[in-house]
């Protein structure tokens, strides 16, 4: 699927003009900015296959373990997750 098939399929005509306006004022790259606006429209919750895949990875008898254990190691999971995606503390930070 192209790009502009994918933001015109989750954003309005008017929605993406908007942002193309407030990216020019921000004097950001039109791809991160981009970004950082749509990101309040993707799902912030991981999907749990994802998350017992990434577990079974991390230790290969997560399905031997307690349901504690279990829900110990996905809490981890969840948290290495959202700081791929961007979710977590860490900010790219802007050089000038």
């Amino acid at each position: 699927m192209s790009t502009t098939k994918t933001i015109s399929a989750r954003i309005t005509k008017d929605e993406y003009y908007t942002f193309l306006e407030k990216a020019s004022a921000s004097k950001q790259s039109l791809g991160s900015w981009f970004v950082e606006q749509l990101r309040h429209k993707l799902n912030p919750e991981p999907d749990p296959n994802l998350i017992d895949s990434m577990a079974m990875r991390y230790r290969h008898d997560f399905g031997l373990l307690s349901k504690e254990q279990q829900d110990t190691i996905r809490t981890t999971m969840k948290q290495i997750w959202e700081e791929v995606v961007g979710l977590g503390f860490y900010k790219k930070e802007k050089t000038k």
